[in-house]
């Protein structure tokens, strides 16, 4: 399938009829019509010798469908089951937040309180980051996977919690000041269940299992602990490898807090349910005017109901999305052992179809407008948006928006406008290519192009080689010329190749290691420089040059 997602459009327009469905008609005599549904939205995963998905959908708290589809591990050939375990990855967070304001509600601590109070280890920045900024992004520490991924360790060691935290308390700078601005960083919910550790004197996993797990009869869910556990029920993580699979690193993460989690559909079921009744965990923070609540996305609508509440996990070949419709009373959760984004767009197809008050059902049944190619080349490119820079490219004939998780297809709404299917993210362009406006429910952002620059004659690329070391990372870069271009190697000798300078600045196709300031001395030469990842986990990580 060259493109799943036109496939997708095709099966949504063949299942025309059940669209015109309500969606609280669906129901034990007629979950048949959904079941053929999902079958046909999922058909790409029903063979049992490739990695799969398990969906379960709820309303007013009764299921309603719970489908597997694949295998949890090839070489066996076990296929994914209602017990089969897997890693959630980033669905994790809800479960952090909850612990804290658990410890909040007992009067052992208040979300405004100095998160070095209990970690005394962390770097005085000189402000004062508080529990309530990590729980809400608004901390302004790096992401620590991301800076393992700079380190260029990441997939060839075990992940652990020790790591990350020295990671984070080797931090010598922020992002930006506490409370300022909405950065996601895993950073703040590792530090956050290791404040619950130090409070209750229980590990987070023993606080998990008696104050969550136990209560909830949630009892294939574990937290992973120091060393990877064997367990006959876990899925296999893959990715593609050629026109196969092969199993990733993704057993070997082990921190906790931000990730962690193991767990089955059945477990979330019973946790989704209990979620439905705190409401308090779809709070954002008060001064911050994202849809960000305890360790959950809220989208509200233009009247300001609540809309969606939801969370996605990526964790190195684990797919996993939990959403609720609190108008519809509807819950879709889904699980995944295969590297890829599209089970998640196939279980948001799933709720366009349900839903007959999505009023973008319209624009995703109906056959994708087809922009002319010379127009979508006016418009791919890179974007700045100052702390981190949107790129479009044309791929297949289409046009994609990139992030550090992959690429979104744009449908078309017109020349000008495209959308991200089933999300209100809507990307306007200039007709002549010179900005793009995001436009969101409460929101409009314009972006200008980012014009290359030829280089200059008088630039002399060997005035920016040399060894650069980064004290956080404890890692060093080696920046050469090669075929007149200026080129970086990692520590693990993956090379990376630089655009042109301009004003001391360039980029590189490298996701992690993006955008690049050189600084200066006071004699004007360069002493080091400065490197913000494709989205803004890291700004600015200072690299010191040594030779």
């Amino acid at each position: 399938m060259k493109n799943r997602y036109l496939i997708k459009i095709v099966l949504s327009a063949v299942l025309l009829a059940f669209l015109l469905v309500p969606i609280h008609t669906f129901s034990q005599t007629n979950s048949g019509d959904l079941e053929k549904i999902v079958d046909s939205l999922f058909i790409g995963y029903s063979n049992q010798n490739e990695p799969g998905v398990i969906i379960g959908i709820m309303k007013n708290d009764s299921i309603i469908l719970k489908k597997a589809y694949g295998s949890s591990n090839i070489e066996l050939n076990v296929p994914i089951s209602n017990e089969t375990k897997f890693h959630i990855a980033s669905l994790t967070k809800q479960f952090t937040a909850f612990a804290i304001a658990q410890l909040e509600g007992q009067g052992k601590l208040s979300y405004q309180d100095d998160i070095r109070n209990y970690l005394p280890e962390l770097n005085d920045f000189g402000r004062v980051i508080t529990i309530d900024h990590l729980l809400h992004h608004t901390s302004g520490l790096r992401s620590s996977n991301r800076l393992r991924l700079l380190q260029d360790d990441f997939y060839e060691t075990i992940l652990t919690q020790e790591n990350a935290l020295q990671l984070i308390f080797a931090q010598k700078e922020l992002n930006f000041d506490p409370g300022s601005e909405f950065g996601y960083s895993n950073s703040g919910y590792i530090l956050l269940a290791t404040i619950v550790e130090r409070i209750s004197n229980m590990k987070f996993s023993e606080w998990l299992e008696q104050n969550v797990f136990q209560p909830l009869d949630m009892n294939q869910s574990i937290v992973v602990s120091g060393q990877a556990q064997q367990d006959p029920n876990k899925a296999i993580p893959y990715e593609k490898n050629g026109d196969g699979y092969k199993q990733t690193m993704g057993m070997d993460w082990l921190d906790y807090g931000a990730t962690g989690i193991y767990s089955t559909i059945e477990d979330l079921v019973k946790w989704q349910r209990y979620l439905h009744s705190l409401n308090y965990m779809w709070l954002g923070e008060s001064s911050s005017s994202f849809p960000y609540g305890m360790g959950l996305y809220v989208v509200k609508s233009s009247e300001g109901d609540i809309e969606q509440i939801y969370h996605t996990g990526d964790g190195v070949g684990y797919i996993s999305f939990m959403s609720y419709y609190p108008m519809e009373q509807l819950d879709v959760i889904l699980l995944s052992n295969l590297n890829s984004n599209e089970p998640i767009r196939l279980a948001e197809e799933i709720v366009g179809i349900l839903n007959s008050k999505n009023k973008n059902l319209t624009t995703e049944i109906e056959p994708q407008l087809e922009v002319p190619l010379e127009i979508l080349e006016i418009y791919a490119g890179t974007y700045d948006a100052e702390q981190f820079k949107p790129e479009f490219e044309i791929k297949d004939s289409q046009l994609y928006a990139l992030s550090s998780q992959g690429a979104d297809l744009l449908v078309a709404l017109n020349e000008t406008t495209f959308v991200i299917p089933n999300t209100p993210v809507q990307f306007e362009f200039d007709k002549a290519g010179q900005y793009v406006i995001l436009k969101m429910p409460d929101n409009e952002l314009k972006f200008p192009r980012i014009t290359p620059e030829e280089v200059s004659h008088t630039i002399d690329l060997s005035d920016y080689t040399g060894i650069y070391y980064s004290p956080e990372l404890d890692v060093s870069y080696s920046l050469k010329v090669d075929n007149n271009q200026l080129v970086a190697e990692s520590p693990k000798n993956r090379r990376i190749v630089f655009g042109s300078i301009a004003m001391d600045t360039t980029e590189s196709e490298d996701r992690y290691f993006r955008n690049i300031h050189f600084s200066r001395d006071e004699n004007n030469r360069i002493n080091g420089l400065r490197v913000t990842d494709i989205d803004g986990r890291v700004r600015n990580l200072w690299f010191e040059k040594k030779e």
